[in-house]
């Protein structure tokens, strides 16, 4: 994201009651140059905001990572999958489980000598494989990794959740999709999704998506670089998608999402941990 398009989105939203800021969507946000000028406006300009980042800590060394402890973030979520950390390099491929794993008890260090109050949370993503994890994909969490928990005793928080199928996502021959049927839903949708109420989510190009799986901008409601915030928020594109929602008639790329459909859809891993 560009310094002007923040700027525009900060200068916009300095009057609001904004409770969470997550300065991520799908990409690194250490990538950018300017994020640690970015938290410190929303810092400045929100005193009470949780601000948080989501990050694979490729990038992280010592200097980051003390830059990191000395911000005015929140929390820092560190995402790593699997039940091994073989899993967790073949899901995001590229990464380097000992490089990301070292880099977070460094970070943990900082902490802990600084006594600063930022939160380190793990982030992880299970696929179901009955063999290596025991758990049926409608438990609510599936458990908490050991090479995680053995390998980051430190951390403040772990995340534990099913994988699921993103709009767009593209299926390689080692993995497939399987639905079962949640009986908690009378229907095949619900009416509510908190994303459409409560959150907005605004794409480095300025473009305004429904949620944070809309990758690619399928469902772009507008982009801020043409109108503000508030207009996009409540323009009748807007409006006919929460409309959708509620008349339980989604479009395609909310129709399998977990949040409001019926019958969960979980990748499933066809090799061995």
């Amino acid at each position: 994201m560009s310094d002007a398009l923040f700027n525009k989105i900060s200068s916009e939203l300095s009057s609001k009651d904004i409770r969470v800021f997550v300065l991520y969507h799908g990409g690194e946000p250490f990538l950018n140059k300017s994020i640690f000028g970015f938290i410190e406006e929303l810092r400045r300009t929100h005193p009470n905001s949780f601000i948080k980042v989501v990050s694979n800590g490729m990038l992280f060394d010592d200097e980051l990572a003390e830059k990191v402890c000395n911000s005015s973030l929140d929390c820092i979520e560190f995402s790593l999958d699997g039940l091994s950390p073989d899993q967790s390099e073949y899901i995001r491929r590229g990464s380097d489980s000992t490089k990301t794993i070292n880099a977070i008890n460094k970070l943990l260090q900082f902490i802990a000598i600084k006594e600063s109050p930022l939160k380190v949370a793990i982030s992880t993503t299970q696929f179901f494989d009955e063999k290596t994890n025991g758990q049926s994909p409608l438990d609510n969490d599936p458990p908490v990794p050991e090479w995680l928990i053995n390998s980051l005793d430190g951390a403040h928080e772990f995340k534990s959740t099913w994988a699921m199928a993103w709009p767009r996502m593209m299926i390689d021959d080692e993995f497939s999709i399987v639905e079962y049927d949640d009986e908690a839903f009378g229907d095949l949708y619900t009416d509510i999704c908190d994303h459409l109420a409560n959150t907005i989510t605004i794409r480095a190009n300025g473009d305004v998506v429904p949620c944070c799986y809309d990758l690619m901008s399928d469902l772009s409601m507008g982009n801020i670089l043409d109108s503000s915030i508030a207009e996009v928020w409540n323009s009748p594109r807007y409006d006919q998608l929460r409309l959708s929602i509620t008349q339980k008639t989604p479009p395609e790329t909310c129709s399998s999402c977990n949040v409001i459909r019926k019958k969960k859809r979980f990748l499933v891993r066809r090799i061995s941990s």
